[in-house]
Formats: C-alpha cells, sequence, structure tokens
C-alpha cells in the first residue's frame, strides 16, 4: 500500500469501538461551528444562486434560526467579475414554476442508482423514477469521505421528517461492520420532499473512497483491469477522485463527512487532490452552458466524541478552519454570521464564515426493563445528537434553492436569419439527468485520473 500516492489514510483498515467511556459534561456549544478564515478576507466566491426567500423548511422560523442567512453572492474581485458579466449585475432569475403538479409527485421510498458499481450510468432511471423527472426547482446534494465515517447516515438525516424514519440509505449492517464491508457502491439517488413540495432536494450517496474494502472486493471478483494496465490499488484511487470530480460537478452542494475535524491530514490531503483533479479535467456544465460548474462544499465532522475537544476546543477548530482554507478555499460555502463562542471578540464581523458542522458522539446504552433490555442512544457535550442533526439540516434545507439555468445566447453572435433562441429555464430533472450522464462520461474518459500512473510506468 505504501507505494499508492495520495492521501496517507488510503486503504488502512478501520475500527470503531461502539462504547467510549463517558466525557465530562460541558457547557453546550452550538453545532453549527463558524470562524473568519486566518489572514483577512476570504478568497473569491462565484455565484451559484440568488436565494429563494419563498422557501421555507418544516421547522417554525424563530430568532435561532435567524442567523442562519447564506451569502452566496461574490466578494469583489475583477477576475470573477468578469466572468459573471458587467459588475453588480445579477444572474439571470427564471420565473418560480408552479408547483401545483410538483404536489401530486411521489418520490421512490428508496434509493435509486444513479453511477453502477462498474462505474456505469444507470439506464432504467426513467422507469424508476416515473414522474419525479419532471420535477423542477431542485437542489441536488452530495456525499463524499473515507469509509467507515457515517457518510449514508448524514445525508440520510436531511430526508427524514421525524427521528424515528427509516433511513433513506442503507448503512452498515453489523455483520458487514464486522467484516470491515462496505454498503454502499457507486452513486445511489434518492429524492426528499422534507424541505416542501415546491423545493425537492435531490440526494447523492457515493461509495466510500479510498476504501481498503472496496480493494478487498476488486481482489476477489479478480476482474480485467478498469483502466489499462493499472494496479488494483491503482484502480481504486482513480475511481474514487472520478466519483469526488463527478459529485462536484453536477451537486449544488457536496457534504464532506469525516469522524473528525479537518486539519488531520487525511481529510487535508483528500481534498487538495480532488480540487487538483477537478481543475485539471475539462468538463461540461451540468446547466448546459459554457461555464464549468463547481458545487459548495460543506464540512461535517461525525462521531466525535466530547473528549477530543474538551480542553483544546479554540486550538483545533482554529487548525480546522485553515486546513479548509488551504485546502479548497473558492468551493466552501460561507455565511455572513459567525455563530461560534470561541471566537474572540475582536474578528471582523464583516468577513464571511466557513460553516461547519460537528455532530456528536452517540453512544449504546443497554437500558433494562420488565420487558428485557432495549438499546437507546445518549450523547452528551455540545448538543444532543438529535439537535445537531436537526441544526445541520434546518441549515441545508435554507440553502439558496434555485436550480441551475440552460444557456441565454446574446443576440451579438447569432446569425443573421436565425430564430432567437428561448429565455433560460429551469432544468427538469430530466434534463438535469441527462446532462449528468455527458459530465460522467467527460470523467470516465478524462486522462488526468491515470497520467501520473501510466506517466510513472513509461518512465520506468
Amino acid at each position: 500500500m505504501s507505494s499508492m500516492p495520495g492521501p496517507a489514510r488510503a486503504f488502512r483498515p478501520r475500527s470503531r469501538t461502539a462504547a467510549s467511556p463517558p466525557a465530562a459534561i460541558m457547557s453546550k456549544t452550538p453545532s453549527m461551528l463558524l470562524r473568519p478564515p486566518s489572514g483577512g478576507s476570504p478568497g473569491p466566491i462565484g455565484v451559484l444562486y440568488e436565494p429563494d426567500t419563498t422557501r421555507r423548511s418544516r421547522h417554525s422560523v424563530s430568532d435561532r434560526d435567524s442567523n442562519l442567512h447564506v451569502n452566496t453572492r461574490p466578494s469583489p474581485s475583477p477576475r470573477h467579475s468578469s466572468r459573471a458579466g458587467s459588475p453588480g449585475a445579477p444572474p439571470p432569475r427564471p420565473q418560480t414554476p408552479s408547483t401545483l403538479q410538483q404536489t401530486k409527485v411521489i418520490p421512490p421510498s428508496t434509493s435509486v442508482k444513479l453511477i453502477t458499481p462498474q462505474m456505469q450510468f444507470a439506464t432504467d432511471l426513467s422507469v424508476k423514477l416515473g414522474n419525479c423527472l419532471e420535477l423542477t426547482n431542485f437542489t441536488v446534494v452530495g456525499v463524499m469521505g473515507l469509509e467507515n465515517v457515517g457518510k449514508s447516515t448524514v445525508l440520510s438525516l436531511l430526508a427524514q421528517k421525524n427521528k424515528q424514519d427509516k433511513e433513506i440509505f442503507s448503512t452498515r449492517s453489523l455483520e458487514a461492520l464486522v467484516m470491515d464491508r462496505h454498503d454502499t457502491t457507486g452513486v445511489d439517488l434518492a429524492i426528499s420532499m422534507v424541505g416542501g413540495s415546491g423545493h425537492p432536494t435531490v440526494l447523492l450517496d457515493s461509495q466510500p473512497l479510498l476504501s481498503s474494502s472496496m480493494l478487498a472486493d476488486l481482489l476477489e471478483r479478480n476482474e480485467s483491469p478498469r483502466f489499462g494496465a493499472l494496479t488494483p490499488e491503482q484502480q481504486i484511487e482513480a475511481a474514487s477522485y472520478q466519483i469526488a470530480v463527478f459529485l462536484c460537478s453536477i451537486c449544488h452542494y457536496v457534504v464532506v463527512v469525516h469522524d473528525g475535524l479537518a486539519y488531520q491530514a487525511s481529510v487535508n490531503e483528500l481534498l487538495r487532490k480532488i480540487e487538483q483533479k477537478f481543475a485539471q479535467c475539462r468538463l461540461p456544465s451540468v446547466s448546459g452552458n459554457s461555464q464549468k460548474h463547481t458545487a459548495q462544499l460543506l464540512y461535517v465532522a461525525n462521531n466525535v466524541a466530547d473528549s477530543e475537544l474538551l480542553y483544546r476546543e479554540n486550538e483545533l477548530f482554529s487548525a480546522h478552519i485553515r486546513a479548509l482554507e488551504a485546502a479548497w478555499p473558492q468551493s466552501l460555502v460561507r455565511v455572513s454570521n459567525n455563530m461560534s463562542t470561541y471566537s474572540d471578540p475582536a474578528d471582523d464581523n464583516d468577513v464571511l464564515n466557513v460553516a461547519s458542522f460537528v455532530l456528536p458522539h452517540r453512544q449504546q446504552v443497554a437500558r433494562g426493563n420488565e420487558k428485557g433490555k432495549t438499546i437507546t442512544f445518549t450523547s452528551s457535550k455540545y448538543s444532543e445528537f438529535e439537535e445537531a442533526a436537526e441544526d445541520f439540516q434546518r441549515f441545508v434545507l435554507s440553502l439558496p434553492s434555485s436550480p441551475s439555468f440552460t444557456p441565454q445566447v446574446s443576440t451579438s453572435v447569432m446569425t443573421p436569419g436565425s430564430k432567437p433562441l428561448p429565455p433560460p429555464h429551469a432544468l427538469s430533472l430530466r434534463e438535469w439527468l441527462s446532462n449528468a450522464s455527458r459530465v460522467f462520461e467527460a470523467v470516465r474518459k478524462a486522462s488526468c485520473f491515470t497520467a501520473e500512473y501510466t506517466s510513472s510506468r513509461d518512465h520506468h
């Protein structure tokens, strides 16, 4: 494994203890952790969408939620203003589509396969999704991360109306956990109406990146090499970065899940490598226009034990933010309000803050009663897991929900006598899937994922 480049954590078998010793009870800290980046204002941020002020989550709006305002407008930058059009001009807005027909749409109760385990775009989506293909005004949220960090669990939180609801994405069974086997292969798609029938959310769950269990499966199948003469380890790494780049090219938001903060070398190097591969790829836009689309990133530290942040909270979170800023600053979701209790009073209130979430560790506790023992979950410090999960869902559902648009060609480039093209319109799910399939084919054919291996082989 040491011969394989990339994050040091790649292919390392992992285990998780189910019961950690209870930590000391501390005063609660908001699960939303924001801190201005060190060194002044953040880097340039591309305009994705204008906020949809009519959107509401299932939760009531209170003073506690009023600071979850997301600022997606770009900071002043000549380099980016030239791309976005005239300075200060907002992007074209389509008329909000009628939700009358969307209220009648019933999405599948389970996820469907978008990318197969053989790294092929699924061909049966029209059958499995049915009238969901005509949905508009949707927001696409994907998830990525290493193995056994809770990606499927975190993404399922966005589709749960009640904490008793079954998770829409399957998670690892006890047997799979003992055998160190993953559950998700390829990319799974699910549609949630938790944000309201007029604002569906398309959720994309992905296979673990740089996974030792996927390497074991590949060796067991003894298949012909998928990328020419690459070793099995190189095949897994190439496929991992293809999945990550694909998600960043088709989603509005990608949730990066890890079982710790971003200062850890494994996740930091992973994000750096994904950003590098993404920049090297020439990909079509999922919006159908000429500009390359880039998702915005949210970070979730999942299953964090209280003791990890007991005495070094300020120091660790400062390192966390610096690591994210160094890895991919242009793609981070930023908010205008500072909600953290550990920030210094002298922090600049005018800068945008990086958004991160911490989901606390839940310990299984067997409680006895007259009928026997029942398994419950407990958590301490920060906020209870359910409260933190609710904050996470509320925040994601409050993000700008405007869809992608088709291109609008100016009259200056139209040939004489040609018919004027229709104005930009909100993409339907059918159109988005069609564009996503073209993006995936371009990702599969991109040489940047295998160039370093082939050049090294040719050199020797």
